[in-house]
């Protein structure tokens, strides 16, 4: 059995984010400005061994690596942004890149969305835009990541690089895209990436699915978490919301990813690590309740259950240190490693 995490790199300053929310931003500055919004709302969150940490520091993405080990994680899927030829948040994959450290399994996961101030209401007020030049931008994309591909630490399913699809519907030109893929792969004589998407189910089988069909080689579902954020768009704009929406975790986990029957890809089992995303968005933020250690433990167990039977058994956490968020497998004060242990079990399960 396989386990990643989807992590995030938005742990270190960069000049964006200083010119667009202030000086010194980072996911820390929305995680310490968090207040309880009701009785027992559990905010703020407070790191434990890592501690407030700076992702550019060498010594803390070893410590991540040893901890991911100890829930049984295999490897990160680093949240990867690509805006025709620019990149941002770069730093903590290009220097795990350059050290060799740590050797954990890694792979990327292109997140193809615009940044905006979202998290202020204000939807439309685009920071950087998610375009899609063409073909020549698509071959630009893959010779930027094959130094990543070809490393050994890779994860690598069927012996192919795996390469997740954040909105693999919103890229216009996807068959382009892949046969560029493709073909500079053959160019340099190394297997295409394994292509996994990520689906929305919420209204019925996404409309681009039949034709990814022969451009993608799995999907994994990301239903709930399109909910929530249409939840926080539209509680935004309702005068006087006073109060989070507070949804049972185990309901979350029963709509996030469902196991769909006579799909035309294999479908991978997604595991949602809690949720509390007040943080960024307030009281129009979304909280799961009732989320403890022994319901991670099922959840796994549950997923690992489905995996069992793909032919590459795979199961996605989403995520391993999305803390504005409110799902993360890293200690912190409250639980201490008991959500690694929590993993580590699930994955265990007979």
């Amino acid at each position: 059995m396989r386990a990643l995490a989807y992590y995030l790199p938005q742990f270190h300053p960069i000049p964006e984010n200083d010119r667009w929310w202030g000086d010194g931003f980072t996911e820390w500055t929305s995680v310490r400005a968090a207040e309880p919004l009701f009785r027992g709302h559990r905010q703020p969150r407070v790191p434990g061994d890592l501690g407030y940490y700076d992702l550019r520091d060498d010594r803390v993405r070893d410590r991540q690596a040893e901890l991911a080990q100890e829930a049984g994680i295999e490897g990160f899927a680093y949240w990867h942004y690509w805006f025709s030829g620019r990149r941002l948040l770069e730093a903590p994959s290009e220097r795990m890149l350059a050290t060799g450290r740590p050797g954990l399994g890694f792979c990327f996961a292109w997140a193809n969305i615009s940044w905006s101030r979202a998290w202020t209401g204000a939807d439309r007020q685009v920071l950087v835009a998610q375009e899609y030049p063409g073909a020549d931008d698509h071959r630009r994309h893959y010779r930027a990541l094959q130094r990543a591909f070809d490393d050994d630490r890779y994860v690598r399913v069927d012996g192919r690089p795996l390469f997740l699809l954040f909105r693999p519907g919103e890229i216009p030109d996807l068959a382009t895209m892949v046969e560029v893929w493709r073909e500079e792969a053959d160019r340099a004589g190394e297997p295409p990436p394994y292509l996994v998407g990520e689906a929305d189910f919420t209204n019925g089988p996404p409309a681009w699915l039949p034709a990814a069909s022969t451009l993608l080689d799995g999907i994994v579902e990301y239903s709930w978490i399109r909910a929530i954020g249409r939840v926080n768009r539209v509680r935004r704009k309702l005068p006087g919301a006073g109060r989070p929406v507070r949804v049972p975790y185990d309901r979350m986990i029963e709509r996030l990813s469902v196991r769909r029957d006579g799909l035309s890809l294999p479908q991978y089992p997604l595991v949602l690590t809690g949720w509390d995303n007040t943080p960024r968005y307030q009281r129009a933020g979304v909280v799961s309740e009732g989320y403890a250690p022994e319901r991670l433990t099922a959840a796994v167990a549950a997923a690992r259950a489905w995996a069992t039977s793909l032919e590459h058994p795979l199961v996605i956490l989403k995520s391993w240190n999305e803390w504005s968020e409110g799902n993360m497998l890293e200690p912190d004060e409250t639980f201490g490693h008991r959500w690694l242990a929590a993993c580590r079990e699930g994955l265990a399960a007979a």
